[in-house]
């Protein structure tokens, strides 16, 4: 809880700002994975505050004065910078099933040059397993489906599971040496709570996810240790979670 201070043009201006833990998307001890409340204070003519408005309902609208300095945060200046990833404008929720679930998260890239780095924002309470990120090629969605498909492995690392928090942050997957991508070369970043094609851990692993109308990401889901066909079609494990996007990046330099 706290208040930030603005001084536009001369003029004052009170921003408040609340924890909203009963956001948090596990019932378990957290301090950072849940939402915020921000709303403008506004006072009486005693100096007193007016009450806040604390609808889940509520809309504000400020004013905020645009900053000079750039950020050193580390990882912050290359997910700006990305040549492709998830808006940041879309509406996040926040989901906790990276555990009995792997999420393949592809994209079409829309710049040619030097793949340096991809990365997704993941928050965990205590993990028993390292986070298992692979970035990969491929040649179309359809072949990604079918049955004993070999991607184009690009580079494949382990988060240590003391690297995670309870507050989201970028886990970030570094290209050794790079690897040249062509404009319209479909990429995909593997997700998974412990070895690819592993039986898993379920464990709160947690990651934010959208809704868009976007059609140059594509986002496919498989149970953990699903490997065999579905139904009487034998349709692939694998499935698109349609019209659903992680919050990813990726550099192309």
């Amino acid at each position: 809880m706290g208040v930030m201070v603005q001084n536009i043009s001369g003029t004052p201006s009170y921003l408040f700002e609340a924890d909203v833990v009963a956001s948090a998307p596990y019932n378990l001890p957290r301090n950072v994975a849940h939402g915020y409340n921000f709303q403008p204070l506004s006072f009486n003519s005693d100096g007193s505050i007016n009450s806040l408005n604390c609808d889940s309902s509520a809309s504000f609208s400020v004013t905020l004065e645009q900053g000079t300095n750039s950020s050193t945060t580390a990882g912050f200046a290359n997910v700006t910078g990305a040549a492709d990833y998830a808006s940041p404008d879309l509406d996040y929720y926040a989901e906790c099933e990276l555990g009995p679930k792997t999420f393949y998260q592809t994209w079409t890239a829309s710049k040619a040059g030097r793949l340096t780095e991809a990365g997704v924002n993941v928050a965990a309470f205590s993990p028993t397993a390292n986070l298992s990120l692979t970035l990969f090629r491929y040649t179309n969605d359809s072949v990604l489906l079918a049955p004993f498909y070999v991607w184009e492995t690009l580079q494949q690392v382990d988060v240590p599971m003391t690297n995670l928090s309870t507050g989201f942050a970028v886990a970030r997957i570094g290209v050794q040496n790079s690897t040249s991508v062509a404009v319209g070369d479909k990429l995909g970043l593997a997700v998974s709570n412990g070895p690819l094609g592993g039986l898993g851990v379920n464990v709160p692993m947690c990651y934010l996810l959208a809704y868009t109308s976007n059609r140059t990401s594509n986002l496919y889901v498989d149970g953990i240790g699903q490997v065999s066909p579905r139904g009487f079609n034998s349709a692939s494990p694998v499935y698109e979670a349609s019209g659903q996007v992680l919050k990813y990046y990726a550099t192309v330099e």
